[in-house]
């Protein structure tokens, strides 16, 4: 369907999610992407990428969560972790974790930033033209509306926007998301499982979690049909 759409359109308008099953945005920069980009620019045409971060720690935490319906023991939750080490930097390359290599199935070593993993994420987020912040959901909306041309969205009118789902809002689970309540072997297996992403993470939004804006720095995003011919 969309080849067909990019190929029977003058001009194609339409917006791709890439979920669960989707290639990971490394592949899809190096193996569609551009080549789309590059068909498309000649009908003066533009593909753009955006993307979110979530805090590493947080993320996984909410991995656990929605996975078991609740937060597991800590054996259990350290043994599921194995599925979700460096989880944002390994979805960045390769997607959901049922399409990882074998190899990364385990949770890395105290003081083990994988630099191979990490330059695919840099490389693929090169390309990335809005890299949000979750923590900051209503600038993100923002954003993406002014770069489709349209308005910014007044804040109250997406009172819905950043609200934790439902099946976290319990004071348990909430506790727990804070990092309340964990024990230290947990805390420790945590940080252990990631050790890349916070290292990515913080490449983009610094030290602090708290942090009010949606970029990190400023940086020059690479464009996907720059080596069209």
């Amino acid at each position: 369907w969309v080849q067909q759409k990019l190929d029977s359109e003058q001009r194609p308008k339409m917006i791709l999610e890439a979920h669960h099953g989707a290639p990971g945005l490394h592949y899809m920069v190096a193996h569609e992407l551009k080549d789309i980009a590059c068909r498309l620019k000649s009908r003066g045409c533009q593909v753009r990428v955006i993307t979110m971060l979530r805090e590493p720690v947080e993320r996984v935490i909410s991995s656990l969560i929605f996975n078991h319906l609740g937060m597991p023991e800590d054996q259990k939750a350290i043994n599921m972790l194995r599925y979700f080490a460096e989880e944002q930097s390994r979805y960045l390359v390769s997607g959901h974790f049922k399409q990882w290599p074998d190899a990364w199935y385990k949770i890395p070593p105290p003081g083990f930033v994988d630099k191979v993993l990490a330059k695919k994420v840099q490389e693929a987020l090169s390309y990335v033209h809005i890299v949000g912040n979750t923590k900051r959901l209503d600038v993100f909306a923002d954003k993406v509306a002014s770069m489709l041309g349209g308005e910014d969205t007044p804040l109250d009118a997406l009172p819905d926007l950043n609200v934790t789902p439902d099946y976290n809002v319990t004071p348990e689970k909430l506790k727990v998301l804070s990092g309340q309540d964990l024990s230290d072997t947990l805390k420790n297996a945590l940080l252990r499982a990631t050790q890349t992403d916070r290292n990515i993470y913080r490449s983009w939004f610094g030290n602090s979690t708290e942090r009010i804006h949606t970029f990190a720095k400023p940086h020059t995003v690479r464009s996907l049909s720059e080596d069209c011919v």
